[in-house]
């Protein structure tokens, strides 16, 4: 059985696909959304003359979190309220719970989810515009109608105390019942990202925020609710609702992270068609050699009863848009270890560059 670990704003397991419409990768189109270029690290594809690009890419330039499921080979991506599902080869979507045709549908090409540019965008809510003759798409985001905002009355601001952060500026920010940033632990060097935020009422974004940052040096944060790693370290980020309700979130810059496994994997023995092993999550460490990573995993196991069979790990390493670095098999051989004994299992994985990296487990 293949279990799919997702990394934090998550991905998934991505495996080669036969495709059979006719495809063409072109750099030469421009895009843009809000006025800002959009750079891929695959180039835009042309499928049966509808532009492609790189999924969990123009998900997050939109504003909007993504998560895998390996299971129905689906995408769901959610921005404010709006929960928009996709799947793998299939010409249909699901928009907050209701089925909807598109009439064309996500590809898996050399190991990469690209996903219909119009199609995703017009889902988020969002105007596209192509000029054929300089072969540019722009894209421009809309406010989310159910935005809650108040102005923050003066009185309000003189009234804190000390303990709660101050906002001076004159953006229009939302109030909040409840609201938490605590999810987000890292961001990557040079990466400008959404804040994922939690709150009640449901539907307010980091836009509607006002953020801070313990140290702008390390991480600086923009009024539309974005913010950006500029230098390694750690900085504590601040999000304010207007009528003073606040979260903080000790942030990491980092260059490199690996997102262990927290879920529960079992293996069963054909002979009793129960589960025996276990693996219970993993521990990793890595440090940086020379112009690459090396990391060590060490994988969590649990052996439930007594038996004679062996169990033979297979992973995936792969990058958070679902590139395989590492393919393996580790052997967890039975007769080392006592039922009900908890143990060890430890993989180093070597060479690697800058990224993100999630184990793909079957």
């Amino acid at each position: 059985m293949k279990k799919k670990v997702l990394c934090s704003i998550l991905s998934g397991a991505f495996v080669l696909a036969s495709l059979t419409p006719l495809y063409a990768a072109t750099n030469d189109i421009s895009v843009f959304i809000n006025n800002s270029q959009v750079t891929f690290d695959t180039q835009p594809q042309i499928i049966n003359d509808s532009t492609f690009v790189p999924m969990r890419k123009i998900f997050e330039e939109l504003g909007a979190s993504v998560e895998w499921n390996d299971s129905d080979k689906s995408i769901k991506a959610t921005k404010d309220s709006k929960v928009v599902t996709l799947y793998i080869d299939k010409t249909y979507c699901e928009v907050d719970g209701k089925k909807q045709e598109t009439g064309i549908a996500p590809q898996i090409i050399d190991s990469r989810t690209l996903v219909p540019l119009r199609m995703v965008s017009e889902l988020l809510d969002c105007d596209v515009n192509w000029n054929g003759e300089t072969r540019k798409i722009d894209i421009t985001s809309k406010e989310p109608e159910n935005k809650i905002s108040e102005p923050l009355p003066q009185e309000n601001v003189s009234n804190k105390e000390n303990s709660e952060p101050e906002i001076t500026d004159n953006r229009e920010i939302s109030n909040a019942d409840y609201i938490s940033i605590s999810d987000n632990t890292y961001i990557m060097l040079g990466q400008r990202i959404d804040l994922n935020v939690k709150s009640k009422p449901s539907g307010i974004s980091a836009k509607n925020l006002k953020l801070t940052s313990s140290d702008e040096n390390i991480i600086k944060v923009y009024d539309d609710g974005t913010v950006e790693g500029v230098a390694l370290g750690t900085a504590t980020v601040t999000a304010t609702a207007g009528n003073g309700k606040f979260s903080n979130a000790d942030i990491e810059v980092t260059e490199f992270h690996f997102t262990d496994i927290k879920d529960t994997i079992s293996f069963k023995d054909e002979a009793y068609l129960a589960p025996v092993l276990q693996i219970t999550g993993t521990k990793s460490e890595y440090k940086k050699s020379a112009d690459s990573y090396i990391l060590s995993i060490a994988f969590q196991c649990y052996l439930s009863r007594s038996t004679d069979a062996d169990a033979t790990l297979k992973w995936d390493l792969c990058d958070k848009d679902g590139f395989v670095f590492e393919s393996k098999e580790t052997k967890i051989e039975s007769s080392e270890h006592i039922s009900g004994e908890k143990f060890e299992k430890k993989v180093t994985v070597s060479n690697l560059p800058a990224g993100e990296y999630y184990l793909d487990v079957r």
